[in-house]
C-alpha cells in the first residue's frame, strides 16, 4: 500500500522525535560521565594528609618480610621494625587518635598497589631516578641501606673489580634495586634473577652461584638462619638511600612529610630508633656497618 503525503511526514515527524531522544539520552550519559569524572578527580585532588585527619586513619601499603626494618612480632604476629615504628611516631605527630592500617602485599605489588588508590603512601623504598617518575620521594630518607656482595664460602675474590669477569655469575633478587647497579658495576659477569631474596642468597651458599648483591637487611636475616658465606673483605660496595613515596601532585603532603622527616632527623629520632632495630643486630652481632640519618638527612656511620 503506498503512503499518503500526510502518513509521510507523519513518519519523519516520528523519526525525528526518536532521534532527539536519542541525542538527548546520549547528552545526558555524556553529562553523568563528565560529573562522575570531575567528582573522582575531586576526590584524587584532595590532599591525602586532609584525609588521614579527617578519616583518623593513614592507609599505608607494606609488605612485612624484611626484619629488622619491616616484619611480624612472631609472639604477636602484629608488624614492627624499624620502619613500622617510624610510621607509628609519624601517625602520632599527626594528630590524637590517627589509626593506621597496613594493605600488605609482596614487594614488588607496592607501585600499583599506590597507583591503583588502594593505598595512599607506601613504605620506604630504595630512591631509584626511575621511581621518581612514577611518584614523589620524601627528601630525608627514613634510612641508608648498605649494599653487600656475598660470596661462596671457597671464593678467593678479594677487591670488587675481581668480579667483573665472565666467569663469575650473580644471583639477585628480581627487580631489586640492586641488579641494575651491579650490572652497570660488573657488565662482563653474568646475572640470574629469583623471586626472593633468599633464593639467591641459597644459590651462593650451594655454590651454584660465585656472588650476590644483598642490602644489610636480607644480609642479617640470611645470618641469623645460618646460611653460610663469605662478605666482600673491602666491606659494602654503595649505600642505598629509602623514602616514604606517595603519588605526584600532592604538594601539601608531601611538604608535611618533609617537613616530618627533616625534624626527627635534626632531633635525632631516626639515629635513636635505628639503633634500636638495625644497630645491635648489625654491628654488635655480625661486624656490619651501621648507618644512620643524621640532621639534614645527612649519613651517619656508626661504628
Amino acid at each position: 500500500m503506498k503512503r499518503t503525503d500526510h502518513q509521510s511526514d507523519i513518519a519523519q515527524s516520528r523519526r525525528a522525535l526518536l532521534l532527539g531522544g536519542a541525542v538527548a539520552a546520549g547528552a545526558g550519559v555524556a553529562l553523568a560521565s563528565t560529573l562522575s569524572s570531575e567528582a573522582a578527580a575531586q576526590t584524587t585532588n584532595e590532599p591525602v594528609i586532609d584525609k588521614w585527619i579527617k578519616n583518623k586513619k593513614i592507609v599505608i601499603g607494606y609488605e612485612f618480610g624484611t626484619p629488622p626494618m619491616q616484619f611480624r612480632d612472631p609472639s604477636t604476629n602484629e608488624p614492627t621494625g624499624y620502619t613500622v615504628e617510624l610510621t607509628k611516631l609519624l601517625a602520632a605527630d599527626l594528630g590524637d587518635g590517627i589509626e593506621i592500617e597496613y594493605v600488605e602485599v609482596p614487594f614488588g605489588q607496592l607501585f600499583a598497589l599506590l597507583e591503583s588508590g588502594r593505598c595512599d603512601i607506601i613504605e620506604p623504598v630504595t630512591k631509584l631516578p626511575a621511581r621518581a617518575l612514577r611518584g614523589d620521594f620524601t627528601d630525608v630518607p627514613a634510612f641508608y641501606a648498605p649494599i653487600y656482595v656475598l660470596l661462596k664460602q671457597t671464593s678467593n675474590i678479594q677487591k670488587p673489580e675481581e668480579l667483573n669477569s665472565d666467569n663469575v655469575r650473580f644471583a639477585v633478587l628480581q627487580g631489586t634495586s640492586q641488579l641494575p647497579v651491579a650490572r652497570r658495576r660488573f657488565p662482563k659477569a653474568q646475572f640470574a634473577t629469583f623471586p626472593s631474596a633468599t633464593d639467591a642468597i641459597n644459590e651462593v651458599v650451594s655454590g651454584r652461584a660465585d656472588a650476590s648483591v644483598q642490602s644489610s637487611s636480607s644480609v642479617i636475616r640470611a645470618l641469623d638462619a645460618g646460611a653460610r658465606f663469605k662478605l666482600l673483605p673491602t666491606g659494602p660496595l654503595f649505600l642505598e638511600s629509602t623514602s616514604y613515596f606517595i603519588r605526584q601532585g600532592d604538594p601539601k603532603t608531601l611538604n608535611w612529610l618533609n617537613n616530618w622527616m627533616a625534624y626527627h632527623a635534626a632531633l635525632g629520632t631516626l639515629e635513636t630508633l635505628y639503633e634500636r632495630f638495625v644497630g645491635v643486630a648489625s654491628r654488635d652481632k655480625h661486624k656490619l656497618q651501621t648507618v644512620a640519618v643524621g640532621p639534614g638527612g645527612q649519613p651517619i656511620r656508626t661504628n
